[in-house]
């Protein structure tokens, strides 16, 4: 009874960016209207259906009942399609991490129900179905192990030219609910910068030492790491989810350890040399070359959604931007930083989520096709102009105490351009670049 309860509950936390889809029909691929979509196909406008989406979260609520996995199928296509494939799609990327915890929750679970049903047949073509399960229960688990590894490594490569910045995000109005007095965010700044990036590295380790109590701590600690964070940031849905999609995998442990090693080991090799190649193509611009390892990227990139995983990370901190229409009439000259900073309080993350990872990738797209993309943005949110503050490593590192952080940030603005277009192909060739140098 108690893991049925587990389960029903972190389903309801990690779907909670399908309830965005259907509040928000701009996140949606609905043909009738201008949405975040740069790219829609009949099975986009399918799976963002409302009705579509309504009846696969009862049917997988029915399999969690049930322990019948085939009333799982519907959503998770739903959560596969809206937050995997069609983050190459989309401005919102697939509504970044929140809706890649719900995919990651979802199929989990979903697999764990299809390998330990026995109502699979011993023919030839249901143990083939088996295995692959299997395989894929397994690259799912283990994810989350490689998920928080690859973000606290990638906070300490960072650290060496840029702060760590997760005590700045909580003077920061996009990401933070300014429930803690900025003098205690001072005060506790190199504790709060510096444990989650520890214990994520640990943490991703012992989940994958395939030893059932180290994998034990393993999820607990970074759990426990995004339960406590809960009430101070603008993530009060996503770190539950997280949460809740680590104390599951505790319970599928047993499951995981009955799997065949062979294809445990297989997978965390290969998981392993994707991760060197992202660190290797974000940091140095070395792409793979030959043929396997294009294809495991590919895999792994294209059709389970693997990315590096910037989280709270200097180059999103450092920018402030209301994703609301408050100022949207005043010109350059009549803004300053108070008005931004006040503006930007009323936000959601789904919404900072888009704006500010589309500002952020102005580092790194060529410059027509970003201003495409912030043109598409702006016709969506019948805006005409972007406006966002940055500040810079020097000022990050100052006292926050003196309730100054971004006070001598950059004020950036970018007015709407209807002429701009690009093809097809261009757009979504340009979804799979993501490193720094242009």
């Amino acid at each position: 009874m108690f893991l049925k309860v587990l389960e029903l509950t972190g389903t309801i936390l990690s779907i909670h960016p399908l309830f965005y889809i259907l509040k928000n029909r701009k996140y949606s691929a609905d043909p009738n209207l201008l949405t975040f979509y740069l790219i829609k196909d009949w099975v986009s406008i399918l799976c963002t259906k409302r009705y579509i989406i309504c009846t696969s979260i009862l049917s997988y609520i029915f399999m969690i009942i049930s322990d019948n996995f085939i009333f799982g199928i519907p959503l998770s296509i739903v959560v596969y399609i809206c937050f995997i494939r069609d983050r190459f799609k989309s401005t919102s990327r697939g509504q970044g991490a929140p809706g890649y915890f719900s995919f990651l929750y979802i199929n989990t679970l979903f697999f764990n129900k299809l390998i330990t049903q026995n109502t699979l047949t011993e023919s030839f073509l249901f143990q083939s179905i088996t295995i692959i399960s299997q395989v894929i229960f397994c690259i799912l688990f283990l994810e989350y192990g490689f998920i928080f590894l690859s973000a606290g490594l990638f906070k300490l490569r960072v650290s060496i030219n840029e702060p760590i910045s997760t005590a700045l995000a909580l003077v920061n109005p996009n990401w933070s609910k300014h429930l803690l007095s900025t003098k205690y965010i001072e005060l506790l700044k190199q504790l709060i910068n510096w444990t989650g990036p520890i214990v994520q590295i640990i943490g991703g380790l012992l989940i994958l030492s395939f030893v059932p109590n180290l994998q034990i701590i393993g999820f607990a600690s970074i759990s426990l790491i995004f339960i406590s964070i809960t009430p101070f940031y603008k993530l009060s849905w996503l770190c539950p989810s997280i949460a809740f999609t680590g104390i599951l995998n505790i319970f599928l442990i047993n499951e995981f350890q009955l799997i065949d090693f062979k294809y445990s080991l297989v997978l965390v090799i290969l998981r392993s040399l994707v991760l060197i190649r992202l660190f290797l193509e974000f940091f140095h611009s070395l792409k793979a070359k030959n043929f396997f390892e294009k294809s495991i990227n590919t895999i792994y990139r294209k059709y389970f959604g693997t990315i590096i995983w910037r989280v709270l990370t200097f180059d999103i901190v450092k920018i402030v931007t209301p994703t609301n229409l408050l100022l949207d009439s005043k010109n350059k000259n009549e803004l300053n930083i108070e008005e931004i900073l006040r503006a930007s309080k009323y936000t959601n993350v789904y919404d900072s989520i888009n704006l500010v990872s589309l500002i952020s990738s102005k580092n790194y797209l060529d410059n027509r096709i970003w201003l495409e993309r912030a043109n598409h943005y702006m016709k969506v949110e019948n805006a005409n102009k972007l406006i966002w503050i940055e500040i810079n490593k020097e000022y990050a590192k100052k006292s926050f105490a003196l309730n100054k952080t971004f006070e001598m940030a950059k004020l950036n603005f970018y007015e709407l351009n209807k002429n701009i277009s690009i093809s097809e192909k261009e757009e979504n060739k340009s979804f799979y670049i993501y490193n720094r140098k242009k």
